[in-house]
């Protein structure tokens, strides 16, 4: 396999994004995905395990959502796919003013699972198009969002019946993840060594860009390759002619 077909491989795979979407039974979950995929949502039922489906209308990105069950007996299952999370979405029934505090409490305990450290937070406050709801404002006070510093957040009103804020929302998010962009996620350390062209292709050139394309695929996406300890490596950010990175 040629370099130019790993690079490629390599960009491809990093277009394809995992949205966690997840709140309370009857917050309108499903209603959401089904309406940005344009079928029909006159007959929904309650998801007793989950869905995945993909979203392709927001190019250049793959938008892989997994819509997980809020059933109160489902929740302690939601813990099974938080693995390479990018980003999460809380669906918040803005009409359901008895269940804010539980809403509170289980979006709490979500934000403090470290494999959720890296993935942003979209809250969708659904429902909006309901007479008497509350307000983004005022689900942002019940819900404590001021107090999250451990996620990049934001809440947006939307209606799933009529499909209100639902695009615009999930693009805001993919412009928030740390690898949207042009360069599409390639990081740091990688785009230097991709500019690096009169370095020879060697088998240890090419391990080594698959060690920095692991570790950027891997939950540390969020922070710089320079943090990474065995990354602290000589590499000039020129031309050069060889990678001194030992090999372990």
């Amino acid at each position: 396999m040629g370099l130019h077909t790993i690079i490629k491989k390599q960009r491809q795979k990093e277009k394809e994004m995992r949205f966690l979407m997840l709140g309370l039974d009857n917050a309108g979950k499903t209603t959401i995905i089904k309406k940005l995929l344009n079928e029909d949502i006159s007959q929904i039922s309650p998801t007793l395990g989950f869905n995945i489906k993909t979203l392709t209308s927001f190019e250049p990105y793959k938008l892989n959502i997994w819509d997980v069950g809020g059933q109160r007996t489902l929740r302690s299952y939601w813990r099974n796919y938080f693995e390479r999370t990018d980003a999460v979405i809380w669906v918040v029934d803005a009409t359901d003013r008895a269940r804010m505090s539980d809403c509170r409490d289980e979006l709490r305990g979500l934000l403090q699972e470290e494999r959720l450290s890296g993935a942003t937070l979209l809250v969708f406050a659904n429902k909006a198009d309901v007479e008497g709801c509350l307000s983004p404002g005022e689900i942002k006070d019940a819900l404590g969002l001021e107090d999250v510093r451990t996620h990049t957040w934001k809440i947006l009103r939307c209606s799933a019946v009529t499909g209100e804020g639902l695009e615009g929302g999930v693009r805001v998010r993919l412009l928030a993840l740390p690898h949207s962009g042009m360069t599409m996620g390639i990081s740091p350390l990688a785009e230097a060594v991709f500019s690096c062209t009169s370095i020879p292709y060697t088998s240890m050139f090419s391990s080594t860009l698959l060690r920095i394309w692991k570790l950027n695929d891997s939950r540390r996406r969020s922070r710089s390759p320079f943090q990474e300890p065995h990354l602290r490596h000589n590499i000039p950010m020129k031309r050069v002619c060889r990678v001194n990175i030992p090999m372990r």
